[in-house]
């Protein structure tokens, strides 16, 4: 790979990471794993928790490395946390809610009942 040759791990970990969507989910796993391992090496949280968000959805979309869904998550919604990023943040979230409905964890994916807002009497 080029970016290997110039040694440019950053650039190298992002073609990786985009290479994954065209793989099988071996390939994906191996791929996004190791663009993770660059991204984590170089400083960059955000990249790195998006892996780990990409190789969650995978595994549950496939149904494949199950068992480690829910410490990918956990790691991907620390590192968007403390570099601030929502958008990272609330995907980890999301594919939480998912991973719990659809392997049966449901009371904790159940919505949260808010109670309904109040009107004032006079109306």
């Amino acid at each position: 790979m080029l970016f290997q040759r110039l040694g440019d791990d950053w650039h190298r970990a992002l073609a990786l990471a985009g290479l994954g969507f065209a793989a099988d989910a071996e390939a994906a796993f191996a791929r996004l794993s190791h663009a993770a391992e660059l991204f984590g090496r170089q400083g960059d949280h955000v990249k790195r928790a998006k892996c780990l968000n990409q190789m969650a959805q995978r595994a549950i979309e496939e149904r494949v490395h199950l068992d480690d869904v829910p410490s990918w998550l956990a790691e991907a919604a620390r590192l968007a946390r403390t570099s601030g990023n929502d958008h990272e943040r609330l995907h980890a979230e999301q594919y939480r809610a998912i991973f719990d409905q659809q392997f049966g964890d449901h009371a904790i994916a159940r919505p949260v009942q808010r109670p309904a807002p109040r009107v004032p009497a006079d109306r």
